[in-house]
């Protein structure tokens, strides 16, 4: 990250609130790693973080484009009554969906997303959401994104 001083890692995973994770399946390959809260620090826990908890770390109002792929975990974030503060400031999402891990992820994100102003779209394996008040800047945001030539 010295190219980018803009991005600064968090060692931390994506969860509804403040907790200790643990990985459920760790003789699987990395990117199929799935979690559950855990109640002991150990070792091997991961402490947890929330959209909102990184959004004031950074001392951020808002969202461009929050990417995420987070093997089922997405049906607790966005079932989380929580998710309305952080989807209200985010202008687009782009998210990976589990169901095969996790039955209900695409129902979840589909019921969470309802009330706001997204155009929906898919994109290989990934649903992505912009919100229809950004949707100029977003749209060129997505060409460059996903490579497209808007010519």
């Amino acid at each position: 990250t010295v190219s980018y001083p803009n991005v600064r890692p968090v060692n931390k995973a994506l969860w509804v609130r403040r907790a200790n994770l643990i990985i459920e399946n760790p003789s699987d390959q990395p990117h199929a790693f799935r979690v559950q809260e855990t109640a002991q620090v150990t070792a091997n826990s991961i402490p947890a973080t929330t959209i909102q908890e990184l959004l004031r770390e950074v001392g951020a109002s808002s969202v461009d484009l929050l990417k995420l792929d987070i093997e089922g975990a997405e049906k607790e974030l966005f079932e989380d009554q929580t998710s309305a503060d952080w989807l209200t400031r985010t202008h687009a999402l782009i998210v990976e969906l589990h169901d095969r891990f996790k039955p209900g992820c695409t129902a979840a994100v589909e019921r969470a997303i309802a009330n706001y102003d997204f155009r929906r779209s898919q994109r290989g394996e990934n649903l992505v959401f912009v919100r229809e008040t950004r949707r100029q800047a977003s749209e060129a945001d997505a060409d460059l994104l996903f490579g497209r030539n808007p010519a």
